[in-house]
């Protein structure tokens, strides 16, 4: 009976540490789209007032990040610096399948960055930092809206998992 419930505590409490991970990897998801969102604005705010090149704004933006990101926008700003890795929509969704697939982002959040590359594509600057400015603020508001859910998400995570590791000692016992 000691080892039932000496098993019974230890499943509880891993269905609490699987909670608790979840809700951590959510935070962490949120905290790379503050991160994303800074380093695009700097790129937009090269573009627009140093009047940098797209390669040159990636790689300033790579000096000043933190990763997932360094790696990310410094191989951005090398193919296209190369001239023939082909379009920067396809640059982009290279390098985030290569080096975004084991950040916090969903496939969602990469697929808008890869959409946000689009409009990058264009020449003219002035359009570029317009339409970085559209995509700006609907990142915005996607973070606004992933805080607002935050805290009630983490809790339902935990008492979710600890309720099913509950569940599986009563199963057990």
């Amino acid at each position: 009976m000691l080892l039932k419930l000496i098993g019974g505590c230890i499943v509880i409490g891993s269905g609490y540490l699987f909670g608790l991970s979840f809700s951590e990897t959510y935070l962490k998801r949120i905290k790379e789209l503050k991160l994303l969102r800074k380093n695009l604005l700097i790129i937009t705010n090269h573009i627009s007032y140093a009047r940098m090149s797209l390669g040159e704004a990636m790689e300033e933006v790579a000096l000043k990040s933190k990763e997932p990101f360094i790696t990310f926008f410094e191989s951005i700003s090398k193919d296209i610096n190369a001239y023939d890795s082909g379009t920067i929509v396809e640059i982009f969704a290279n390098n985030a399948k290569k080096y975004l697939k084991g950040s916090n982002l969903t496939t969602t959040d990469i697929e808008k960055l890869i959409g946000f590359a689009e409009i990058l594509g264009y020449l003219d600057a002035d359009l570029q930092v317009k339409n970085a400015k559209l995509y700006l603020s609907e990142l915005e508001a996607d973070i606004n809206e992933l805080e607002a859910d935050a805290n009630g998400k983490c809790k339902v995570y935990k008492c979710l998992c600890t309720a099913v590791g509950i569940f599986i000692t009563i199963i057990i016992i």
